[in-house]
This record gives C-alpha cells, sequence and structure tokens, in this order.
C-alpha cells in the first residue's frame, strides 16, 4: 500500500470512529474520497450522510456532482440535482456552474441548457462551461453566438477555459478566420 494510500485510509478510520460528525467531516471524507477517486466510497458516504439525517449543503452538492462527471454518470447526477431542488437549494454560481458541467459532461446538452437559462446570475465559469460544452458537443455556431453575447452585453471577462472553448467550437466546425 502506497504512502498516500495509507495516509488517506487512516483518515477514514479516523472519521469513522469520530463520536460526533458534522456537515463539514462528512464533506470532508466525501472530497477525500473523490480526490483520491474513490469514487464508490464517495457516494456511499453521501447516501450514509443523509442516511444519518445530516444537512447538505452546498459544498456536499458540488463535490458530490464532481464524483458524477468523473464517473459520467447522468442517473445519478440527475438524482443529485433532484435532491437539491427537494431542499430548495438555490441555484447560486458555484452549484449552477456545476449543474452545468456535470450535464455538458454527461451529454445531457439540453439539461444544461435548461439549468443555464434558470439562472439567475452568472459568472465567467458559468458561461465558460456552457460554451465550452456545446463546442464539444458539436453546437459551435451556439457556442460562438454565446462568446459573442458575453463579449457585447455582460461584463464579464473571457478566461482561459472561455477561450478553449472558442477555439474548440471554430475547430470542430472548421471555422478557421473566426478562430483566428
Amino acid at each position: 500500500m502506497g504512502r498516500s494510500c495509507k495516509k488517506i485510509m487512516d483518515a477514514y478510520k479516523v472519521f469513522d470512529e469520530m463520536g460526533e460528525r458534522s456537515v463539514v467531516s462528512w464533506n470532508a471524507v466525501i472530497t477525500a474520497c473523490v480526490e483520491s477517486c474513490w469514487l464508490g466510497d464517495a457516494i456511499g458516504y453521501f447516501v450514509k450522510m443523509m442516511d444519518f439525517g445530516f444537512e447538505l449543503d452546498e459544498t456536499t452538492m458540488v463535490v458530490v456532482l464532481s464524483a458524477c462527471i468523473k464517473l459520467g454518470n447522468l442517473s445519478l447526477g440527475k438524482w443529485i440535482h433532484s435532491q437539491m431542488i427537494e431542499r430548495g437549494m438555490v441555484l447560486n454560481y458555484q452549484l449552477g456552474t456545476t449543474l452545468v458541467d456535470m450535464y455538458m459532461k454527461c451529454g445531457a446538452v439540453g439539461y444544461a441548457r435548461l439549468v443555464f437559462n434558470t439562472m439567475k446570475e452568472r459568472n465567467v465559469w458559468t458561461w465558460s462551461a456552457m460554451i465550452l460544452g456545446l463546442a464539444q458537443h458539436g453546437y459551435a455556431t451556439e457556442a460562438l453566438k454565446l462568446f459573442s453575447m458575453i463579449m457585447k452585453r455582460f461584463s464579464i471577462c473571457p478566461n482561459y477555459v472561455t477561450f478553449l472553448g472558442v477555439l474548440c467550437a471554430c475547430s470542430h466546425a472548421a471555422m478557421v478566420d473566426d478562430g483566428y
């Protein structure tokens, strides 16, 4: 067993032996699982957290959605989204962007659009996730239209992910001049 694996196992042991747990300790162990690519364990701890009646927060949902992204598990991601709706969670920048990213990476472009369109506020990461996702799924014209929109109508300064999405869109659509 490698040194980092032993450290993680020690952390799990400490968590499992804790007398009192909080949402923070649950989120920490779920995050450790996701970062270690022990995705089944992450989902297992998430389910246990719910079974023990702990209140799921924004961090919990973002971390578990990132596990869904790594797994490419759309049905699990949709279930997590339904849990957010059931609990009345607000789609802020972080949750909304993670949902857009999850839906795009799991191939559910329509769901990603729905989430994106229902968000009251978006930041550069939200726009970038949408632009890159559209580009990767062959919607180059739509991706470029969104990019144009943020440049003209919104005070959003594009970042490296935004430009990656734009270049990806141009590449997929053989729009060399636009890419230039």
